[in-house]
C-alpha cells in the first residue's frame, strides 16, 4: 500500500504593536464649600429658587424680570434652607428684612438708606423662605424700586439682613450682586465657592543652602555605618522629636524619602541606593523646604563592592512562517489482512517554523483522501495517526490527539499558542501512520494522499 503526501501552509498578515509607557496625575484639592465672606462681603451664600415651581435657579446667565416670583435660601438644594449670615452677630437680632441697596448703604443705617425693603421676619431666630421679588417690595427711600430699574447698567446688592432697632441696625447681611438691564430685567452674580488648593511641592535645600548655614551641621547626625549595612541611623536631637522629615543626600542630590523620628529625635533611613564607600552629605528638611540639619556619612561595604554597566541587545527575527516537508515523498504502509490494522509507519520528520514578530499562534491540521485501487475505494477513515514531537517542546507548543485507524475524525495534530515561537530553527514533529482494512475490503493495492496544513491563528 502506498501513500502519497502533499504540503501547504496558510499564513496570516503581520501585526505591529507599539507599547507606550506613560503616567497619570490627579488634582490634589477638591472644590470647596461656599466662600464666606463672598467677594462682595456678603456673609455667606444666598441661593435663588423659582417661587412658582420651587426649583433652584443656578444658571449665572439667567435673566430675571422685575416681577418674577423668586425666593432666597441659604441652601442650594432646599427651598426653605435657613439663611444664617454670621450666627454670632444675630443672637440679638429682632427681625429680618429683604432689601435692595447700593454697596455703601447695605450696612450703614438699614431701612433708613436702603433703596427698597420688605419685612421678612424670623422663624426660630432664622430667616427662611425670603421673598426677593423686586416688584413686591413694600417700602423704599428716594425713587425706590422704580429708580433702581431706571438705572440701566447700575449694580446693587439684593438680599436679606438681620436687624434690630426697628431695622436701623444691621447685624448681618447676606446678598447677591444685582446688575440692572433694560426693560425691567436684571441678573445676579453667582455664589462664589472656595477655590481648590494644591499644596506647594517641597523643594530640597541646595548645597549653597548648606554652605550658608554652617550652624545646621550636626557632627554626629549619622552614626558610623555597620559593615555591609544599607541602613543609616540618624540622631537629629530631641528638638526634632516625633517629627517626620524629608531626607536626601549630596553631592548630586538623591531623594531618600522621609524619616519619622522617635521621642529622642532618632530614626533610620534606607541608603541601599549607594553602592560604594564614597563620602556623602545627609540633609534633613521640613516639607516647606526649611533646612533642619546636615552631616556627612559614608557606607561601609567590606564584603562585596558592586559596580554596574549598561548592557544592551537587539532581539531580531527571521520573520519565517513555514512547513518543511519530510524527505520521503511516498510511504508504504505494507500488507494487511481484512479487518486487521497495520503496524505504525513513520510519515517522516517534518518541521514547523514560526519566527514571526507577531507570534499569533498556529495549528497543524491533518487530512487524507479516500484509498483507491482501480474501481475499488476504501474511505479515508481507515487511516490512523499518532502525533509525535521530536525533542523537548518550547513553551506554548503542544501535541494534539491521535486518530485511531478505522474510526474518529481528522483534526489538529500540533499547535502553537499565541505568544509562542519556535525560533528560526523550528520544531520537528512526526506522525506514526496506521491503516485498518475493512472486513469486506476487495483485495488490491490502494493509494491515498495525506495532507498537512499549517494555518496561522
Amino acid at each position: 500500500m502506498t501513500l502519497a503526501t502533499k504540503w501547504k501552509a496558510a499564513a496570516a498578515g503581520l501585526l505591529t504593536l507599539a507599547l507606550l509607557g506613560g503616567s497619570t496625575a490627579s488634582a490634589y484639592a477638591a472644590p470647596g464649600d461656599v466662600l464666606n465672606p463672598q467677594p462682595n462681603a456678603s456673609e455667606g451664600g444666598l441661593f435663588i429658587f423659582d417661587g412658582m415651581t420651587g426649583d433652584p435657579i443656578s444658571d449665572p446667565a439667567h435673566v430675571f424680570d422685575r416681577f418674577d416670583p423668586i425666593i432666597g435660601s441659604g441652601s442650594p438644594t432646599e427651598l426653605l434652607g435657613p439663611i444664617l449670615g454670621t450666627p454670632a452677630n444675630t443672637t440679638a437680632s429682632t427681625n429680618a428684612y429683604t432689601f435692595i441697596a447700593s454697596e455703601e448703604n447695605v450696612r450703614a443705617n438699614g431701612v433708613i438708606l436702603w433703596n427698597t425693603y420688605t419685612l421678612a421676619g424670623l422663624v426660630g431666630g432664622q430667616a427662611k423662605g425670603a421673598n426677593l421679588t423686586p416688584g413686591d417690595s413694600m417700602f423704599g427711600n428716594g425713587t425706590g424700586v422704580d429708580g433702581i430699574f431706571n438705572n440701566v447698567g447700575g449694580t446693587y446688592y439684593m438680599g436679606v439682613a438681620y436687624t434690630k432697632n426697628d431695622g436701623v441696625t444691621v447685624d448681618s447681611a447676606i446678598y447677591r450682586t444685582m446688575t440692572i438691564l433694560a426693560n425691567n430685567k436684571f441678573t445676579l452674580a453667582p455664589v462664589a465657592l472656595e477655590e481648590s488648593v494644591t499644596p506647594p511641592t517641597p523643594v530640597a535645600p541646595i548645597e549653597a543652602d548648606l554652605a550658608a548655614n554652617p550652624g545646621k551641621q550636626v557632627a554626629n547626625l549619622v552614626a558610623p555605618v555597620v559593615a555591609d549595612a544599607t541602613t543609616l541611623t540618624i540622631d537629629a536631637g530631641v528638638a526634632n522629636a516625633n517629627k517626620t522629615l524629608n531626607v536626601g543626600a549630596y553631592s548630586t542630590y538623591t531623594d531618600l524619602g522621609t524619616v519619622t523620628l522617635d521621642a529622642n529625635g532618632q530614626g533610620t533611613v534606607d541608603a541601599s541606593v549607594f553602592a560604594d564607600n564614597s563620602a556623602h552629605t545627609l540633609v534633613l528638611w521640613e516639607a516647606d523646604g526649611t533646612l533642619v540639619g546636615f552631616g556627612t556619612f559614608q557606607m561601609n561595604y567590606v564584603s562585596v563592592l558592586t559596580g554596574s554597566n549598561p548592557v544592551t541587545v537587539d532581539v531580531t527575527t527571521s520573520k519565517k512562517f513555514e512547513l518543511i516537508a519530510p524527505a520521503a515523498g511516498t510511504i508504504d504502509l505494507g500488507d494487511v489482512r481484512r479487518n486487521q490494522t497495520t503496524s505504525p509507519v513513520a510519515l517522516g520528520q517534518f518541521t514547523v517554523i514560526d519566527d514571526r514578530e507577531t507570534k499569533l499562534g498556529w495549528n497543524l491540521n491533518v487530512s487524507a483522501n479516500d484509498f483507491v485501487s482501480g474501481a475499488n475505494t476504501i474511505g479515508q477513515i481507515a487511516l490512523g495517526y499518532n502525533p509525535v514531537a521530536v525533542g523537548a517542546l518550547p513553551g506554548g507548543i503542544s501535541v494534539g490527539n491521535a486518530k485511531v485507524a478505522g474510526a474518529g475524525v481528522f483534526g489538529t495534530a500540533f499547535s502553537g499558542a499565541a505568544g509562542s515561537s519556535t525560533g528560526e530553527i523550528g520544531q520537528a514533529f512526526n506522525l506514526d501512520l496506521t491503516f485498518k482494512s475493512p472486513i469486506d475490503a476487495p483485495v488490491g493495492t490502494y493509494t491515498s494522499t495525506v495532507s498537512l496544513d499549517l494555518v496561522s491563528k
